[in-house]
């Protein structure tokens, strides 16, 4: 039974470590470093415990619980989430896996070989056989070098050719060069038979356009895909021709490596994204034109067709994918090894429960249709939707796809039950609060009393924001903290942001009360409904005088904005609808002035009399008594990260510094 008590101590800001290679095996989206989930985990559950996590993603929730000894639920409409979530965490024969690469690699290279057909062009050094490595594409109209991609109307110029050679190492051929011309006809002519290929074949990855069951186009689509969304519109045709052959291939396996296969079909649909023309060219670093132009990757929201791309030899895709795979099942081996039961998915919720060989259960259905029993949880940690940010459903059909899942049937459970604001969907902010509010009343419904449920969230819309919490207060639940973090990553330009709504992420605490005190939410309404404009224009001011005259100096609001919500909370005012029109009248505030950084401070002698000392130099006199105090050397690698960790423990709440400012006092402080 968990000891967790029922009042936990404030939660503070956490410095995010990078991904270990556990969790760069397969690209998701949104993905939090899970050495915060792992603190979260740790803090609000005891060995034993059951983990829940609705929105599971990636998951990176279920797979920390798990291997913190935690019995962990992972919940998601989108298949392709306990698929990665599965392959990421169960014990891999690492010897069966390599062994398994190489039956895969001897059949690419046996002659006669369709990858010789394919990738294969004459050295202009040497005249030996040389590999494509990367085609460099322009999206042209007008070019005397055209190629027609499968059933559509785009032309696409070749602007560079790099090859492999055996005896003459990497050679990279551009317009200019002498074998440029016989090498791009032979391409081009290349290119027309494999596209005669591919319609001879009629191959059923051909057929799947990104688009719903009713003809309604996905919403995020760029460029000529929004006129023309086959599937197939995002590969060249010999990348098509290819990663049918190695799916076909990795289906086929003999039997003795039935084990991996999943494993290898992982390690292929990671491989998908940068073997198709979504790689765009990465010329500039900088504003500084390269030299060498760089490959870039599928790194937006969207499936697009860049004007200028590369075409990345497929197998190659394949190879770099097994090698990030095979480290990162070695990690996850090693972690299965420490924890008390390895990770094992129960094939049914009856097994889960009453069973101490299977501490996972998958289920790949919306958390609203859940049946969990009630009471039944111990601790919630999840990542919704965000609102219209990524469109999970969407953006995973390409996997989906290739992994051969039924795809009307994935586009009908998408279509109806993804919590997601998409207009082709016909899902707008009160669908997705209706969507919210279902989900969380199950949610409220399966957590034991008392328990609670930690939520992160990012998005820069207030209005999404407040739909988010107020679905979760009218289910029941009672907020108990609000904290804010920065990316990992803080752009100027988020820094500087203090117009609207902040840019970061939310940690939001709630707690299933047992008690019968008064609910949050019908204070909040009541307060809401009798608390004019100007009063809340007047008591926003407040805060931010009040905010201001405790940190000590000027601050930007993106800071302001998350401090001012925790003082709303407690006047039962959070979320409050008109925050954005409050703020934007308080800007030209006489009482009010914003320096030439953008910075927030005051003007008022009367407020100014009352500021305390200011924040950054209390930070610097806690370094130097941390420096002092000898617990850590501050040349040591992990000196840095303790620094953080430390003065993030120390100064919470309206004290909360941001990473910039810190990583400033130690360089000057340490160094």
């Amino acid at each position: 039974m968990s000891k967790i008590p029922r009042n936990i101590s404030l939660d503070y800001v956490l410095l995010p470590e990078t991904h270990s290679p556990m969790y760069l095996m397969h690209k998701f989206w949104a993905r939090k470093p899970a050495n915060i989930i792992r603190h979260y985990i740790l803090k609000y559950s005891a060995p034993g415990d059951i983990i829940l996590d609705p929105f599971m993603g990636s998951g990176v929730t279920v797979l920390e619980a798990v291997f913190n000894d935690r019995k962990a639920v992972g919940i998601d409409i989108n298949p392709i989430s306990s698929f990665i979530c599965a392959n990421t965490g169960k014990f891999a024969d690492i010897s069966l896996y390599q062994e398994g690469f190489q039956w895969i690699e001897n059949q690419v290279f046996r002659k006669p070989s369709l990858y010789s057909q394919l990738y294969y062009q004459s050295c202009p050094y040497c005249q030996e056989n040389a590999e494509i490595t990367h085609l460099i594409w322009h999206n042209s109209t007008q070019s005397s070098k055209q190629v027609l991609s499968p059933d559509t109307n785009s032309i696409y110029q070749l602007l560079e050719i790099r090859l492999f050679c055996p005896n003459c190492g990497s050679v990279k051929i551009l317009p200019e060069d002498a074998d440029f011309e016989r090498i791009n006809l032979n391409i081009c002519s290349q290119n027309e038979r494999f596209q005669q290929d591919l319609s001879v074949n009629d191959l059923r990855f051909l057929k799947f356009h990104l688009q719903y069951s009713n003809k309604t186009p996905f919403l995020q689509l760029r460029h000529s895909l929004r006129n023309n969304n086959a599937m197939s519109e995002l590969f060249s045709p010999r990348a098509l021709i290819f990663l049918t052959w190695l799916r076909e291939k990795i289906m086929n396996l003999p039997s003795k490596f039935n084990s991996i296969r999943d494993l290898m079909l992982f390690t292929f649909s990671s491989s998908i994204s940068q073997a198709s023309r979504m790689v765009w060219v990465i010329d500039k670093r900088r504003g500084r034109e390269l030299t060498q132009k760089q490959v870039g990757s599928w790194t937006h929201h969207f499936f697009w067709n860049p004007h200028k791309f590369f075409e990345v030899n497929a197998w190659n895709c394949f190879k770099f994918r097994y090698q990030k795979v095979l480290r990162g099942k070695k990690e996850s081996n090693s972690r299965n090894s420490m924890c008390q039961i390895p990770f094992q998915p129960a094939p049914n919720l009856d097994i889960f429960f009453n069973s101490k060989d299977f501490p996972v259960y998958l289920l790949t259905q919306s958390i609203t249709k859940c049946s969990l029993p009630e009471n039944s949880v111990d601790f919630i940690f999840t990542d919704p939707p965000y609102g219209d940010s990524i469109q999970y459903g969407e953006l995973s059909a390409l996997w989906a796809n290739w992994l051969g899942y039924d795809m009307n049937s994935y586009l009908s459970s998408i279509s109806c039950d993804e919590i997601v604001i998409n207009s082709n969907q016909n899902k707008n902010l009160q669908r997705y609060q209706s969507l919210l509010r279902e989900a969380f009343s199950v949610l409220y419904r399966v957590l034991k009393p008392d328990k609670y449920m930690v939520l992160t969230f990012h998005n820069t819309s207030t209005k999404i924001r407040n739909a988010l919490v107020l679905s979760i207060l009218k289910s029941g639940f009672e907020l108990k903290q609000i904290l804010f973090q920065l990316p990992a990553r803080a752009s100027l330009k988020s820094m500087l942001h203090h117009e609207g709504s902040p840019i970061g992420d939310y940690f939001l605490r709630f707690q299933k009360l047992s008690s019968n005190s008064q609910p949050y939410y019908s204070i909040y309404k009541k307060k809401i409904a009798t608390t004019s404009y100007q009063k809340q224009k007047t008591k926003i001011k407040e805060l931010i005088i009040e905010i201001l005259q405790k940190r000590g100096e000027p601050t930007y609001f993106i800071w302001i904005t998350n401090l001012i919500d925790e003082f709303l909370y407690r006047e039962f005012l959070f979320p409050l609808p008109n925050f954005e029109e409050c703020v934007h009248d308080l800007m030209v505030d006489p009482d009010f002035k914003i320096n030439s950084q953008r910075q927030w401070w005051l003007t008022s002698q009367l407020h100014l009399s009352k500021v305390e000392i200011p924040l950054q130099d209390r930070i610097r006199v806690y370094l130097r008594h941390l420096i002092d105090s000898k617990i850590i050397a501050p040349s040591s690698k992990s000196a840095k990260q303790f620094f953080f960790n430390k003065i993030y423990e120390s100064f919470r709440g309206v004290l909360t510094p941001d990473k910039y400012t810190i990583n400033q006092l130690i360089q000057e402080i340490v160094h």
